[in-house]
């Protein structure tokens, strides 16, 4: 249910892929301008070199306890790609 409701919404976004993103956002919608994500708590609990990346042994941890989650956000990164090359890429299909 939830990957179809990706696939049907026009736009989304993923965090870690801002810039891509935004640029999609605009144009998806059209806009003249892309717009700005503003990260309003960048950084706050770092030490001080502004990087969240997580081990992969973090990652592995937290996705033996959610799966599905994990599953959503994976196929949601790949939807994003797959639209990424269509609207701005040199891509002729997606999803």
């Amino acid at each position: 249910f939830a990957a179809s409701r990706l696939e049907q919404t026009t736009w989304f976004g993923i965090l870690e892929d801002v810039e891509r993103s935004m640029e999609l956002l605009q144009v998806s919608l059209g806009l003249k301008t892309k717009p700005v994500f503003i990260k309003s708590n960048y950084g706050r609990n770092t030490k001080g070199n502004g990087s969240t990346k997580l081990t992969e042994d973090i990652v592995e941890k937290i996705g033996s306890y959610i799966p599905k989650d994990l599953w959503l956000y994976q196929y949601a990164t790949r939807l994003l790609d797959a639209r990424w090359n269509y609207f701005v890429g040199n891509g002729t299909t997606y999803v």
